[in-house]
């Protein structure tokens, strides 16, 4: 036994309003997670980023210190900027051997990896931080997770010499008594 036609079926059915707010909840839901999503991972983005430029901004004024009290060698310089760099991530420091200037180390997944060069006459050093593979949920899914490369380069004006006072400048040590 029917009561009334599909015709009739679906017009009642297009004016009924009960579960309305159910069914446009179902269809904004997902919106509205992936973009909950998408700004997390931003934020995310932007603190490993920050994080990371902190890290090569003090490795980048460790080697040029060193530079200028040691001399401007490129092997040395890398190995500073590695790790000063990797200690101010959190990360294991690097092999001394592998760090020489002017070549990324080879890093893991989500690790990063540290490219220094040096110009002795202008007294400079820049160091280069990239990270290739860090897990983020939204910003990865579609395509591979983004690449984060920050640079920085410090500059030493001075070059550190030892000073000799003359012996009537020189200031007698207190003895406390």
């Amino acid at each position: 036994m029917r009561s009334g036609t599909f015709a009739a079926k679906l017009l009642a059915m297009i004016k009924d309003s009960g579960g309305n707010f159910a069914a446009g909840f179902a269809i904004l839901a997902p919106l509205l997670l992936g973009l909950g999503g998408g700004a997390v991972d931003m934020v995310a983005y932007n603190r490993n980023m920050q994080r990371m430029q902190n890290a090569a901004d003090a490795a980048a004024l460790a080697a040029a210190r060193e530079g200028s009290l040691k001399g401007w060698d490129e092997q040395i310089a890398a190995s500073i900027a590695s790790t000063f760099a990797a200690e101010n991530l959190g990360q294991s420091a690097p092999d001394a051997s592998l760090a020489k200037a002017g070549i990324a180390s080879a890093a893991p997944s989500g690790q990063v990896r540290v490219s220094t060069s040096v110009d002795g006459p202008n007294r400079t050093v820049s160091v280069t931080l990239q990270m290739d593979e860090y897990p983020y949920f939204f910003l990865g899914y579609f395509r591979n997770s983004p690449q984060i490369s920050v640079t920085s380069q410090a500059n030493c004006g001075f070059v550190a010499k030892p000073i000799k006072l003359p012996a009537w400048a020189r200031v007698a040590r207190y003895s406390g008594k």
